[in-house]
């Protein structure tokens, strides 16, 4: 393993071997940027090779019983933010002041680095999400559940690394749910 620019070995990166999207085989290159990784049989592997500060590079590969395969990759440096948000939004969309309503989106990281910082901020006001699901580097579904006032809701998601940080929408809010207040006349109650 060594940097694309300068050809200079790197030490650290992650190599990870999936099936079907579940890990199932991984290493750490050594200071000469090398590394050894022991696949649980023959089959069609994904390999995710990364590393902090670099795009991560992913291969396929087929293995036959008792073939051995040498594999070399050079990382390219990266810029830019390495968190994605994605499938942003509230359930449900609409209700009265008795209904629960749940905040959700998903959070990527490039080397699967974990959020220091998960808010959602509704109306104005800050709230820590909770992890529900998956994982920083293939996605991680957090969510946040309340109770909300009568009126139309306004929010928005901000998510950090501890260096970067990433915001849902990248500016302004995303409007709703409209809330009700609940009486026999309107039909919610």
């Amino acid at each position: 393993m060594v940097t694309s620019t300068t050809g200079t070995p790197l030490a650290g990166a992650r190599i990870g071997a999936y099936q079907n999207g579940v890990g199932v085989a991984s290493a750490v290159t050594n200071s000469r940027g090398g590394y050894s990784i022991v696949l649980p049989g023959p089959g069609h592997y994904t390999i995710i090779v990364s590393a902090a500060g670099y795009t991560p590079q992913t291969s396929t590969i087929d293995i036959a019983i008792g073939e051995r395969l040498v594999q070399d990759y050079a990382l390219v440096k990266f810029s830019g933010n390495p968190i994605t948000l994605s499938d942003a939004g509230v359930n449900p969309g609409s209700g009265t002041t008795a209904d629960t309503f749940t905040f959700s989106v998903t959070y990527k990281h490039l080397w699967g680095k974990m959020p220091r910082k998960t808010k959602v901020i509704i109306n104005g006001s800050s709230k820590t999400m909770i992890l529900v699901s998956g994982d920083s580097f293939f996605g991680a579904v957090y969510q946040y559940t309340t109770k909300l006032p009568a009126r139309t809701n306004k929010y928005y998601f901000s998510f950090g690394d501890g260096t970067k940080t990433k915001r849902m929408p990248t500016s302004g809010s995303f409007i709703g749910p409209v809330v009700f207040t609940p009486s026999r006349e309107s039909g919610w109650f």
